[in-house]
């Protein structure tokens, strides 16, 4: 099936007036080591994307240990607009505000960017440490 371009900006149009999150997605950058204090400085990143979005749980929580510590791994799925390029895995995806509060301010690590055959949406998998 081919839609017609304006099939598919119809398409997209509908798609994103059903994304109720915002959110913004950097690439971590590596600290800095400060000579003078001699410390590691956490550098801030680079902004990959920012705009609407929608994050939902798959279901698949696990628990890990670290450390000694058991921590639970929550997966997402976060769908972004079609045109949210340059994201990679292990680029973080931060919510400034959602449907379920609990998700704002979380750092989201991107464990995979899904192809989609429409090019509709761009969609995520996601993961949050929730120790």
């Amino acid at each position: 099936m081919t839609l017609t371009s304006s099939e598919m900006t119809r398409l997209r149009a509908d798609l994103a007036a059903t994304l109720p999150d915002q959110g913004t997605v950097t690439r971590p950058s590596a600290a800095s080591f400060d000579k003078e204090t001699l410390e590691y400085a956490e550098n801030a990143g680079t902004e990959v994307w920012s705009g609407a979005c929608r994050v939902q749980p798959t279901g698949s929580d696990r628990v890990v240990a670290y450390g000694e510590q058991p921590i639970t791994v929550r997966s997402y799925h976060a769908t972004l607009p079609h045109d949210a390029d340059g994201i990679e895995v292990d680029d973080v995806l931060v919510l400034s505000s959602s449907v379920d509060a609990d998700l704002v301010g979380r750092a989201l690590r991107v464990l995979d960017v899904q192809p989609s055959s429409l090019e509709a949406a761009r969609r995520l998998l996601v993961e949050d440490q929730l120790g």
